[in-house]
């Protein structure tokens, strides 16, 4: 077994050959000494550890304190800042990416929730559960321009080309016009669950809507705004992402291990992959390259790094505390993960 860094510094491992519980589990644990200090536990399932870089993915190089309750966290189109919301404070934090410090605290509404930037990064909307609609936030100014009355408003999705939005609210999914900040289209035919996740198509002809609640996800044409396609997936669903080329949708579930993809052409689920640990998962996220996806398991405590070739779990990083919604920076270089502790923790995968 042999593990390989690119930075400077030596590397060991104890114990050599691992430890295996019950559940055919295989964890070691590796300290790293050099300029990038790091000590990790690091797991993979019914077989030996297989990737030989493993300082590539795991080191956490900075924690940051938020507001109470982390619950969504996105990355700006450019990379260089954040928007998390605290559904517990009633704010939004933005964080530079270049200093992972808090540059800026945005009093929203209570309980925010979903976060999704424009195209170009100059303005957000921001969900809110419960009556606090959705909050357009200028990203120059740091500042909310305009509200637009959704309630129960949970997760939303800017269109590839910044012309409307989806937001996905608990009773359905609503369309925003997002040159006038109006409401445009409803489509209540999503069956009456909260809808948690929303992602688009790349290039924008579909929006896919997870249902909570119904174990399931529904697929809507964005020209004629109707539902096509309702795709059964493990129970609860939650964060959602799409591969590069849009042939693939990958939804967490909450409260099964199994975790299924969609093929998008022909519309039909398979579980690829399997949290070990018992639970299921809240966050997920995909690298630029869509060789890996990322899982946030809360049983354990654990983000993941799963094969989409394979659905194996090739890298394991445990943490302190339940980690939840994660956010994949535009050039895959780092992971951003939302904890139960009030915290953001950046997680280094690339120099």
């Amino acid at each position: 077994m042999s593990f390989t860094s690119d930075t400077p510094g030596s590397l060991s491992f104890s114990p050599s050959t691992g430890v295996t519980n019950s559940a055919g589990q295989i964890s070691t644990t590796i300290t790293a000494t050099g300029t990038t200090a790091a000590t990790a536990t690091i797991s993979a399932i019914s077989g030996p550890l297989t990737n030989t870089s493993m300082l590539d993915i795991l080191p956490i190089t900075a924690t940051i304190a938020v507001g109470v309750g982390p619950r969504a966290i996105e990355i700006s189109p450019d990379g260089t800042f954040a928007f998390v919301s605290s559904n517990a404070a009633g704010n939004v934090s933005r964080i530079s990416t270049i200093t992972n410090t808090v540059t800026a605290t945005i009093t929203t509404a209570p309980n925010p929730d979903g976060i999704s930037f424009a195209p170009d990064g100059s303005y957000a909307y921001v969900t809110h559960d419960y009556n606090g609609g959705v909050k357009r936030v200028n990203t120059s100014t740091n500042t909310v321009t305009a509200t637009v009355p959704v309630t129960g408003a949970r997760s939303v999705a800017i269109s590839p080309d910044g012309t409307y939005a989806f937001v996905g609210d608990d009773v359905g999914v609503q369309r925003i016009s997002t040159a006038t900040n109006a409401l445009t289209a409803s489509v209540p035919s999503t069956g009456g669950a909260a809808i948690l996740g929303i992602e688009f198509s790349p290039d924008g002809s579909a929006v896919w809507a997870s249902r909570w609640s119904g174990a399931n996800v529904v697929r809507i044409n964005t020209a004629s705004n109707a539902v096509t396609h309702s795709i059964s997936v493990p129970a609860n669903p939650h964060q959602m992402t799409m591969s590069p080329d849009g042939s693939t949708l990958y939804v967490a579930s909450y409260s099964d291990t199994n975790q299924a993809r969609v093929n998008t052409a022909t519309r039909v689920p398979t579980n690829w992959a399997v949290i070990p640990g018992g639970g299921g998962s809240q966050g997920t996220a995909i690298t630029p390259d869509g060789a890996y996806v990322y899982m946030s398991a809360y049983n354990t405590n654990r983000i993941l790094r799963v094969s989409t070739a394979t659905g194996a779990v090739t890298a394991a990083i445990q943490l302190s505390d339940t980690p939840a919604q994660l956010a994949m920076s535009p050039d895959g270089k780092f992971l951003l993960v939302c904890r139960s502790g009030n915290t953001v923790s950046r997680i280094q995968l690339k120099p």
